[in-house]
């Protein structure tokens, strides 16, 4: 078995206990005798114990989402669409260790489960990519900054949902992402309109008081 292969097997048996025993030595434990791993073998595989294992199961859902996600951009035909289902593939793949993520420390938590889902930057990341993006200049980043925040609130929301398979918690994604796209064309509209005028000091001369205004003069 590979090393990956290991480690996710370790991953699965320890997860059977986090519902009972939280991310905790002992849960790491019982993982370590259900799965058959010596304590050495363990360590060798997860060297922090179980605060590896639980930033190992984020690498794991991102791994599990990019799957997810392939041919998304020729499945779906519109970039709201598709960033729905980015978002609610992540959910849905969370969902299965609902209880797991649920006993990540409040630290965690707060921090938007950061090291329980993975980098949040490559969850968004993967979501842009697999939508059909390939930005190269600054929107690159603004993009990945707002739907990071879609993410993170939707994924708080997700953690007390109880509605029936979440419908209140798509119904909020769907929401956020209007929001999203209303702020995207706003900006879309302010570039093209500071495009059109120019720099300051041209903007200056455009206006009403351009007439009044005169450069300082060279000492």
């Amino acid at each position: 078995m590979t090393t990956a292969g290991a480690r996710d097997a370790l991953l699965a048996a320890v997860l059977r206990h986090v519902p009972f025993d939280g991310w905790s030595p002992a849960a790491f434990k019982a993982g370590l005798a259900d799965a058959g791993v010596s304590a050495e073998e363990g360590a060798n595989l997860f060297p922090g114990g179980v605060s590896d294992v639980s930033a190992y199961f984020g690498t794991w859902i991102v791994a599990r989402l990019e799957a997810e996600l392939e041919g998304l951009s020729e499945r779906e035909t519109s970039i709201r669409k598709r960033i729905a289902s980015g978002v609610r593939s992540l959910l849905t793949l969370l969902a299965e260790h609902r209880e797991a993520v649920q006993r990540l420390s409040p630290v965690d938590s707060r921090r938007g489960t950061l090291q329980g889902m993975g980098a949040l930057y490559r969850v968004v990341d993967v979501i842009w990519r697999a939508a059909g993006d390939r930005a190269t200049d600054f929107s690159f980043y603004t993009k990945r900054g707002l739907l990071a925040g879609v993410v993170v609130s939707t994924f708080f929301y997700w953690l007390d949902d109880r509605s029936d398979d979440f419908e209140d918690t798509w119904t909020f994604l769907d929401r956020r992402i209007e929001d999203v796209l209303r702020l995207q064309k706003l900006r879309g509209r302010l570039e093209k309109a500071a495009g059109s005028l120019g720099t300051p000091l041209e903007m200056i001369r455009k206006s009403p008081l351009g007439g009044m205004w005169r450069p300082p003069s060279s000492r």
